[in-house]
């Protein structure tokens, strides 16, 4: 069995991602603008083929930004976190899915949230006396403010929770949201079962600390295992690394590799001083050209499984201005050459 890739995992999520937004837009008569905005973001059909495409959060985050400023759709972000289910996130949501209590499940969300939504947000989730909170905590932090953003994950977290475990009781519960209450504000409650305060210091929910002793509806220890060691391999060395170095590498993953963002842009992004960004790598022992080196290695790897690419396309791909560069920055980093490389990939 062909074990599944990071990137292959991120395109599936993504294109579900765009898929529902899709949905959305049909559902609200905007179906026939759908196309256009996704030529207007960049994107067209072959960005939709797990070899080539060329899906990214920065232009799913695009495509709400749009939708967003022409203020045609009225709760984007509940009416998108509706539509998300455990199968959504693959193998991730599947793991989730099958943890035996809530409170497992709340512990591996907060560690692969990340894999679900990008370098854009992380979950954390923190016992204070009688309630759990779960905080959504952006970077940059000014993603804070991103309405639709923190609607869609506020309402798939709910949803997902409520997949496991349909009889709860909501009624003590509480949406925390950062950003004043928006127009749209009166449509929460068709989406969310419990109220929502606005201008929090953060963006999150409250719920009952015992909710985490609750044994989920669809544990299964079997299929709990399955799951988690193919994730487990998937992941071994991506969780490896700390925060600020999976960020960066998510950003480099997402780009185009021919032309990839310099660290000043990527700090800028982050919120950060170019500066701060470097120094804080070096005490993480890292830098930023070998988290580069690192993401066009992995790029190289999947796109030599294309056997519609040459290797000279991809070489020019990554960046290299001469094919021969490409050849020996490969074979130095995997000890053989990426004929070789692909033709183990074919026995």
């Amino acid at each position: 069995m062909t074990q599944p890739s990071l990137k292959s995992e991120l395109h599936r999520i993504l294109k579900h991602y765009f898929e529902d937004l899709g949905a959305v837009m049909r559902e609200v008569g905007q179906g026939d603008d759908y196309a256009r905005l996704l030529e207007e973001i960049g994107l067209g059909e072959e960005d939709f083929r797990e070899l080539t495409g060329r899906l990214s959060y920065e232009s799913y985050l695009a495509a709400l930004g749009r939708l967003d400023r022409e203020g045609r759709i009225p709760g984007l972000g509940l009416r998108l976190g509706a539509r998300k289910r455990h199968g959504t996130f693959g193998l991730s949501g599947f793991n989730m899915l099958t943890q035996g209590t809530l409170g497992q499940a709340n512990r591996f969300a907060s560690d692969y949230f990340e894999f679900c939504w990008g370098h854009f947000l992380r979950l954390q989730v923190a016992v204070e006396g009688e309630w759990a909170i779960a905080r959504y905590e952006p970077s940059p932090p000014s993603l804070a403010s991103h309405v639709t953003l923190i609607e869609q994950a506020l309402v798939t977290g709910i949803r997902m929770i409520s997949e496991v475990l349909p009889d709860l009781d909501w009624s003590s519960c509480r949406g925390l949201l950062a950003f004043p209450a928006p127009e749209h504000a009166g449509l929460y409650c068709q989406f969310l079962p419990f109220p929502c305060d606005f201008d929090q210091p953060f963006n999150g929910w409250r719920f009952p600390a015992a909710w985490a002793d609750r044994s989920l509806l669809l544990a299964d220890e079997d299929v709990k295992q399955f799951c988690e060691l193919r994730f487990k391999a998937m992941l071994e060395e991506e969780f490896g690394r700390t925060h600020l170095q999976r960020q960066i590498r998510r950003i480099l993953m997402d780009s185009d590799l021919g032309n990839p963002p310099e660290a000043r842009a990527i700090a800028r992004r982050l919120e950060l001083s170019e500066q701060t960004l470097r120094a804080s790598l070096a005490r993480e022992g890292a830098s930023f050209r070998a988290i580069l080196n690192e993401v066009v290695l992995e790029r190289a790897k999947q796109l030599l499984q294309d056997p519609r690419l040459s290797v000279k396309e991809i070489a020019f791909q990554l960046g290299y201005a001469q094919p021969p560069s490409f050849h020996r920055a490969f074979t130095k980093a995997m000890g053989q050459t990426p004929e070789q490389f692909r033709g183990r990939i074919k026995d």
